[in-house]
């Protein structure tokens, strides 16, 4: 979800009582996505990988139905509902769309372009001769509505061969971003398993210019985990290295970094390429870019690797956050530049995603792990920190909070955020997945709304005026577009820049447009790779007129 708030003169903040977090009951059922009939048309069964929010506050997920005990459910599925968490039924089928994309069907990302289309990123299964099994790239574009954009590649779908020809069985994608040009980039794994960033041109064709024929591939013998853009076009690829032939540093913190040309930066890392580690074996999950470009990266590890089935799964593993500089060298933020992370009264503590909020705080939010009577309890959580590593105690008196809405059982329980969007009130929506029913390990989606967060929010727009001019920017907030209005009483040369809280010159929206006197309205379009933050809308004239005010953009 990308969305921007505009706030003149000052910044506020959601002010009350620390620890007055409270999931927000008007959401769903008593907050959180209900299951059997009174959800979708599906049940709301499934995990939720991603989610994205609209314009008109509708929320869009990503949907994961893969069953490897049942392979009759052959359909993509994606889910929207209403701001209230109530089914959307003007989406699909009772709010559920359904593509046919053949067995295991894994939606992993979605994103909401400006004209209200929806793409969505994920797998199934590719299966040839009656042999199945290996991942299959799927990519596509869905109407407003729901149902397939047939004018997108071939019927509104790219699979694995259309973008990696016949040597492209294997391939499974797991990140997509909007550019403001309309073109997608996408990461995941490809040809022999390597990791790949594509440049996709809005037809769905691949954009040959872009590296190799549209294809970045990495040499390393790694797993991309996530992706993500800085506001400078650079492209970020997470991955698991793997070190099979170490018995002892078993896998590592990998990244790489390209340009908008698709070469590796050679001013990142080496040549591109970093290692970073903060124990013997690392999981990194998630990746987020931080206004001034540094790097959070969240996840776990296991800080001694026990051979064969012993993994420490549930006993000995810890979440990590890692916060490295824009050239990749450790940030002295955080002791050594991590901060290893286990919540009391729980066995592990699992990261699976980090998101940068105002104030330059680190959430992020996964799952907890206790091992009872040999059967492991899975609780989800959400975490407010401090860029120095410190718990924010404004959150719940304590910096977290911990979510058993899975149902115990002998064979334990399921409950994890796999994903975090802060909304423009400061509330929180956490999407994942639990398991509703007991003895039973069936996943249904989990996504709890918590307000009263104590995050920083927007509280409206008062005009900042300089002489007799004044700027008025709407909706408040807004997602993507936003509309600027003004009058000048002479004509005019404007211009309208957005620039850091250094006075950095980021986007230039107008450049030096000539307008005759009266009211004008302009239009602006936030590109989707803009990193989280505060900024300055600059609005000026040839002949000194000046307005300017602060925005807060998060996704």
């Amino acid at each position: 979800m990308n969305r921007l708030f505009i706030i003149f003169i000052c910044i506020s903040a959601i002010i009350g009582d620390a620890g007055a977090q409270i999931v927000d009951s008007t959401f769903g059922y008593n907050g959180y996505m209900p299951y059997g009939a009174s959800g979708n048309s599906d049940l709301n069964l499934g995990v939720g990988n991603n989610t994205v929010i609209q314009s008109d506050g509708k929320i869009v997920v990503a949907i994961d139905k893969s069953n490897p005990n049942d392979h009759s459910d052959l359909m993509f599925s994606t889910y929207r509902y209403n701001a209230d968490g109530s089914p959307d039924s003007t989406f699909g089928d009772g709010g559920v769309s359904k593509i046919f994309a053949g067995d295991q069907c894994k939606n992993m990302d979605v994103k909401v372009q400006p004209d209200g289309k929806i793409v969505v990123l994920g797998e199934s299964e590719y299966c040839i001769d009656g042999v199945c099994g290996a991942p299959q790239f799927v990519m596509m574009r869905l109407l407003p509505d729901g149902k397939i954009d047939s004018t997108f590649n071939n019927d509104g779908i790219i699979l694995s061969n259309d973008l990696f020809g016949d040597l492209g069985l294997y391939a499974n994608p797991v990140r997509v971003s909007l550019l403001q040009n309309g073109k997608y980039i996408i990461g995941g794994q490809g040809v022999s398993g390597k990791p790949f960033i594509a440049r996709i041109n809005i037809n769905g064709k691949a954009d040959s210019v872009f590296a190799v024929n549209g294809i970045f591939a990495d040499t390393s013998y790694a797993t991309l985990v996530d992706m993500a853009l800085d506001n400078n076009g650079f492209i970020y690829g997470l991955l698991i290295k793997y070190n099979y032939s170490d018995t002892i540093n078993r896998s590592d913190n990998y990244i790489f970094r390209i340009d908008s040309d698709g070469v590796l930066d050679n001013t990142f890392g080496t040549g591109g390429r970093l290692i970073f580690n903060s124990a013997n074996v690392e999981n990194p999950t998630s990746i987020a870019i931080r206004p001034d470009n540094k790097i959070i990266i969240g996840g776990y590890s296991q800080p001694v690797y026990l051979s064969g089935f012993d993994d420490g799964y549930g006993e000995t593993n810890v979440g990590y956050v890692i916060i490295l500089n824009p050239d990749g060298s450790p940030c002295s933020l955080l002791p050594q530049g991590f901060r290893t992370l286990k919540l009391p009264g729980d066995s592990t503590t699992f990261i699976q995603k980090v998101l940068t909020v105002p104030g330059d705080k680190i959430l992020f939010g996964g799952r907890t792990i206790d091992k009872i009577d040999g059967n492991y309890h899975e609780r989800a959580f959400i975490c407010l920190m401090d860029e120095n590593g410190t718990l924010d105690t404004s959150f719940h008196h304590n910096g977290y909070m911990i979510f058993d809405y899975g149902l115990h059982s002998e064979i334990g329980s399921l409950a994890c955020f796999d994903d975090l969007d802060l909304l423009p009130d400061g509330s929180i929506l956490a999407t994942g997945y639990r398991n509703p029913i007991s003895f039973n390990t069936t996943r249904s989606l989990f996504m709890l709304k918590l307000k009263n967060t104590n995050i920083t929010g927007p509280a409206g727009i008062t005009p900042l005026e300089t002489g007799k001019f004044s700027m008025h920017v709407y909706p408040v907030p807004f997602v993507k577009t936003a509309f600027i209005e003004y009058e000048i009483s002479n004509k005019e040369v404007i211009s309208l820049e957005l620039r850091d809280m250094t006075g950095r010159l980021v986007l230039v929206f107008i450049n030096r447009l000539h307008r005759t006197s009266g009211k004008h309205t302009e239009t602006i379009d936030i590109p989707s790779y803009l990193s989280e933050g505060v900024y300055n809308l600059v609005f000026s004239t040839v002949s000194g007129l000046l307005s300017s005010g602060k925005i807060i953009y998060t996704r």
